[in-house]
């Protein structure tokens, strides 16, 4: 049986994602590791810098700078590695057939059928990270405070009362959701309008994931903050309660720069020059951790 070797902590991983068979980190420098429950692999060395991920049942969806694409299925053990645009990618969301990706320059692409096609005519502003329930309804974030909705008529800009840059957005279906971004920002949806919730950091947050009635966000210097009640859930036009924002230590001051759910575990990935670190989180406290971070 492998076991896991020190050195695919010594780099600077950025992503991950969960397919029903593994769980899947992408390095900045390139490289994708799988965790099967037991061990880490490097499954792959490839030289693209990976930035971004997102599963779905049986497939792995990583982007990357210049139009880095890379698609890995867990059922078959392939990988292909494509080029689709000359614009830096920042965010992907896989779809149940295909996927969404987003850039700078306004960049959206989408992959249907096999084949990658813009999706979008007009943005200009960078984006960063989006949330998709369909071929028309999305939410895309980014730069300048810029917030994006997906209807049948093609995108709508919608004002979020903030000029930072948000950096990614998660939520249930396309009337609530939550944005992240820099400054400690974070912004909870409800039907059109955002409204800023006060977090108590200053430091940018990186990554954000929307896990039942809860949101997980994640940033700089090793913040990892839980927002209870930002969520519209079970049909109320109103959240149930005022939005609480507790903040969680998991002991590290690494820069976190992806979080996602899997069964009832958390998972967070953050690095720090060239070391990087993986924490599995089970009812909101650390139950194991990897890497040099």
């Amino acid at each position: 049986m492998p076991t896991t070797d020190p050195q695919v902590f010594f780099q600077q991983l950025s992503a991950g994602c969960a397919t029903e068979q593994g769980l899947w980190v992408v390095a900045n420098g390139g490289a994708l590791l799988r965790y099967d429950g037991k061990d880490w692999t490097q499954v792959d060395s490839t030289l693209r810098t990976l930035t971004n991920a997102s599963c779905d049942a049986g497939t792995v969806y990583a982007v990357g700078p210049v139009g880095a694409v890379l698609i890995v299925d867990d059922r078959a053990r392939s990988i292909n590695a494509f080029d689709v645009t000359v614009e830096d990618l920042r965010g992907v969301a896989a779809m149940s057939q295909g996927a969404m990706v987003v850039g700078t320059q306004g960049m959206v692409m989408l992959l249907s059928g096999g084949t990658w096609q813009p999706y979008a005519s007009g943005i200009e502003e960078d984006l960063n990270g989006l949330v998709v329930f369909g071929l028309e309804s999305a939410w895309v974030v980014g730069s300048q405070g810029i917030s994006y909705r997906l209807e049948v008529a093609g995108w709508r800009p919608v004002k979020t009362g903030v000029d930072v840059t948000l950096r990614a957005v998660a939520g249930p279906n396309v009337q609530t959701a939550v944005a992240v971004g820099d400054g400690g920002t974070i912004l909870a949806l409800s039907g059109l309008t955002w409204t800023k919730i006060e977090s108590a950091v200053e430091t940018p947050l990186r990554a954000v994931a929307a896990v039942g009635p809860v949101v997980w966000a994640v940033g700089d210097g090793g913040v990892v903050l839980t927002v209870d009640g930002a969520l519209i859930v079970g049909g109320t036009a109103t959240p149930g309660k005022p939005p609480v924002v507790t903040r969680i230590d998991i002991g590290t001051t690494c820069t976190l720069t992806s979080v996602f759910a899997r069964g009832q575990d958390i998972w967070i990935v953050g690095s720090r020059g060239g070391v990087s670190g993986v924490w599995r989180l089970r009812d909101g406290k650390v139950a194991e951790r990897w890497g040099e971070c």
